[in-house]
C-alpha cells in the first residue's frame, strides 16, 4: 500500500463528490428554470449541468 496513491484516490473522490453535487444541483435548478420560468435559460443550465457530470464520469474512467 502506497500513501501517495491512497491521498490521490482520496482527492479524486472528493472532487468527484463535489462535481456530483454540482450536477445535482445544476439539474434541479435548469429543470425548475425550465419549467417555471424561460425554457431558453433552463436548458443552458441543463446542458452545464451535463458537461459537469461529463467531466466527473471522465475522471471516474481515467483514475480506475
Amino acid at each position: 500500500m502506497q500513501i501517495g496513491q491512497d491521498n490521490e484516490r482520496d482527492t479524486v473522490f472528493w472532487i468527484r463528490q463535489a462535481l456530483d453535487v454540482a450536477f445535482i444541483l445544476g439539474a434541479i435548478a435548469g429543470v425548475a428554470c425550465y419549467v417555471w420560468g424561460d425554457r431558453t435559460m433552463g436548458l443552458y443550465i441543463v446542458l452545464v449541468a451535463m458537461v459537469v457530470k461529463m467531466a466527473e464520469s471522465a475522471l471516474r474512467m481515467l483514475k480506475h
